[in-house]
């Protein structure tokens, strides 16, 4: 559910560089959160031109399926379409209207059921849905849902696994599950069990090393969970912060080179618990994105690499458009 994807590593090498007088809408230079150097700060209009010229790219390169592979002129895949869905209803497209004159993208996910074992597919079946409209009674009714269920131990955990259980989490909530029920309550503090020291959170239950793609997903279910504020929640934030590299982005843990998906993650992570708290990280993430987006306007995996650009570009726009899951259907937002 992460972008466990192969990553390379690169030596950076910071110049310190003076404040810099700017016009209004010009980058802003401001000092990164972790070791001083300076980074660009893209602005507000220049953070929703490149989320328009990704949802563009996306709507371009729509297969006549209906879905998405990974790639343009790629086999669909459900995956990928799915995190495409969620990404252009991030931006206010509603994806049962997402359609080249053929099947619409959810109407290719409708076709393309996920496994009723298949614990990560159902999960984000029961996301697209909600983003979709479809109400959280009807989803509640559906097969996927139960099947989803009977994949969760008694124990609150879904496989004993964080990053199942923290989209399980979100699932429930965007099923309508109220934050106070027992399966919600039950999920969130297996959750919270499961922090280590270091205040992140690993794949697994304890012990398991800590990384940044599972500590933002941990920290969107707990605030969907109705928990913002408290111990687990700050130093939750805190081992983001302390991982966040001085070009803004993430790498998936300490120490390893920035991609978009793991900043994008922690992107969502900071935005649902965060506030005020963790502005200025969120804006350096949000002008570190916008600097991977190519000349067709797909964001790139990272400055070597291109790899998965509907994915990426995808799970790009739910941070662009500073939507922490689960994801509202355009049509009911206030």
């Amino acid at each position: 559910m992460g972008s466990y994807l192969g990553r390379g590593r690169a030596l950076l090498t910071l110049v310190a560089i003076a404040l810099l007088a700017i016009s209004v809408g010009a980058a802003l230079i401001i000092p990164s959160l972790r070791d001083g150097s300076r980074s660009a700060i893209s602005s507000a209009g220049q953070i929703g031109a490149a989320s328009e010229h990704a949802a563009e790219y996306l709507l371009r390169s729509q297969n006549r399926d209906g879905g998405f592979g990974e790639a343009r002129a790629r086999d669909s895949a459900q995956v990928s379409s799915a995190w495409v869905a969620l990404g252009l209803a991030a931006t206010g497209r509603e994806p049962d209207r997402v359609s080249r004159g053929g099947p619409s993208v959810t109407e290719y996910l409708r076709v393309h059921t996920p496994s009723p074992t298949d614990a990560a597919s159902l999960e984000r079946s029961i996301l697209v849905a909600r983003a979709a409209g479809v109400s959280p009674r009807k989803l509640r009714r559906r097969a996927s849902y139960e099947a989803l269920l009977g994949r969760r131990a008694d124990n609150g955990s879904f496989e004993n696994l964080v990053n199942l259980t923290a989209f399980g989490v979100l699932a429930m909530r965007a099923a309508g599950e109220p934050q106070d029920s027992d399966r919600v309550r039950r999920s969130v503090t297996w959750l919270r069990d499961q922090q280590n020291l270091d205040g992140g959170f690993g794949f697994s239950a304890r012990p398991s090393t800590s990384d940044v793609d599972d500590t933002a997903a941990t920290l969107q279910a707990l605030a969907a969970g109705g928990q913002r504020r408290g111990l687990t929640v700050d130093r939750a934030m805190g081992y983001l912060l302390r991982a966040q590299r001085s070009d803004g982005g993430f790498g998936q843990a300490f120490g390893e080179t920035s991609n978009a998906q793991s900043t994008s993650w922690a992107t969502q992570g900071l935005i649902a618990v965060g506030g005020e708290r963790s502005d200025t990280a969120v804006r350096s993430t949000l002008s570190y994105l916008c600097s991977l987006q190519a000349s067709d306007g797909s964001i790139r995996y990272s400055q070597g690499s291109a790899q998965t650009p509907m994915w990426v570009t995808g799970q790009g726009l739910l941070a662009l458009s500073r939507r922490p899951l689960p994801v509202e259907a355009p049509g009911s937002r206030p």
